[in-house]
């Protein structure tokens, strides 16, 4: 009975193999055809380790063609809204680094701008640092945001894009991002110029103020628009000296000069709609300016010992605003103060360097040790000056600061499993 029930299984199955098979049938032997077979495995393009969250764009296929911005936004831990405006981890109070260290070039509020010209197709990965230490940050921050760049070990020659945008308003923008491989040497310029025009910033408005204990009244209204001119970009070099050996620099500018423009008019009336004081105020900036400038130059040696690294730096930030801001009134009445118009005259002078050096040792397969120091020299004055047309005595302000941070920081990693 075994045997019966063992011989009708196996035809059972024969019998429902054959229908997905070809066979062929020869006097000696059957062969049997598969149909074509695929093995597929997706790549992870994210890996979340103990103190950071990394993003593998360099194999995001969809990546290719997008900007680093546009990147960022499918990145956990990170969001941009609708301004374009970036939080880490629900805050805005976060740095940007590139390939580990600080960047000039990526700081300030014209952020967003930058990372819309650099190309996603030259980034490795992106790195959200979620618990920095001293190695990152002397002072201490809730989260730093490391770019890696492509190494373009592979390239010879020359390579980058254009782009341009126009809109309705007449703002326009215009940009170039070039790599180039020259034997040891390989070179990055990229560079952007904005333009915002006046009609793009026009707006008018009205508002209305009800003082609920004293029945007065505030109305404001008016007009304004800005004009502004912008320039930023930066040029990056890195020198292969031999396979053990390797020079690095950039330097990086941003500038920019705004012209802007507001008309209104403030009244306050009483509780029996009585005229308090009125007046018409014109605002301008006859100059306006804005330069931010900085540079890096690192030197990285490698030993014999695989992963032993040494890496000495240097980083310099500058930035140098001038503001003049002009108020004039005009059409006064009961106007509560004894001028007519005045002048801000403001300069500032920021400069930052920072000295830094790193050494990684490891130990077998499963031991690493991480030491560095950085010192940071920072000086900061400004002087501002305001010129009133009256009987109001002009004033001058001076503020000076300077500041030295020093740290080091020693880690021991052990990795098994």
């Amino acid at each position: 009975m075994w045997n019966k029930l063992i011989l009708l299984l196996t035809a059972c199955l024969s019998a429902t193999a054959l229908p997905a098979q070809n066979t062929t049938k020869t006097d000696s032997t059957k062969t049997q055809k598969l149909e074509e077979v695929v093995v597929a495995q997706r790549r992870q393009l994210i890996k979340n380790d103990i103190d950071k969250l990394t993003y593998d764009v360099q194999h995001d296929k969809t990546a290719q063609t997008k900007t680093t911005l546009e990147v960022l936004k499918k990145i956990p831990l990170v969001t941009v809204d609708g301004q374009e405006n970036i939080r880490v981890q629900g805050s805005t109070s976060f740095k940007v680094y590139r390939n580990g260290h600080p960047d000039p070039s990526l700081s300030g509020q014209n952020l967003k701008d930058i990372l819309k010209a650099i190309p996603a197709s030259t980034i490795k990965r992106i790195e959200v640092i979620t618990d920095p230490g001293a190695k990152y940050d002397a002072e201490g921050t809730t989260a730093i945001l490391n770019i890696v760049m492509m190494s373009n070990t592979k390239l010879q020659g020359i390579s980058g894009n254009v782009n341009s945008d126009v809109d309705t308003h007449g703002s326009t923008r215009l940009g170039t991002y070039l790599t180039t491989k020259v034997g040891k040497l390989t070179t990055t310029v990229n560079y952007n110029y904005m333009h915002q025009s006046r009609k793009q910033t026009e707006n008018n408005r009205e508002e209305v103020y009800n003082y609920v204990k004293t029945g007065e009244q505030k109305r404001e209204y008016g007009t304004n628009s800005t004009a502004a001119t912008i320039h930023f970009g930066d040029i990056s070099a890195s020198y292969e000296i031999d396979s053990l050996n390797l020079l690095t620099a950039s330097t990086n500018f941003l500038g920019y000069k705004a012209d802007a423009n507001a008309q209104n008019t403030n009244e306050r009336w009483d509780k029996n709609n009585q005229l308090i004081y009125k007046f018409d105020n014109n605002m301008t900036t006859p100059g306006y300016s804005h330069l931010d400038i900085g540079g890096r130059l690192d030197y990285q040696h490698k030993t014999h010992l695989d992963g032993e690294i040494l890496t000495l730096s240097y980083m310099l930030a500058a930035t140098r605003p001038h503001t003049i801001f002009r108020q004039t009134y005009s059409n006064m009445v009961n106007f509560p103060v004894s001028y007519t118009s005045y002048d801000e005259n403001t300069r500032e002078r920021f400069t930052e360097h920072t000295f830094q050096i790193d050494y990684v040792r490891p130990f077998g397969k499963h031991h690493k040790l991480e030491s560095g120091t950085k010192y940071i020299l920072r000086y900061n004055n400004s002087t501002s000056l305001m010129d009133y047309q009256g009987t109001t005595p002009d004033m001058e302000s001076k503020f000076k600061h300077n500041a030295q941070v020093a740290a080091a920081y020693l880690s021991y990693i052990f990795t098994a499993g």
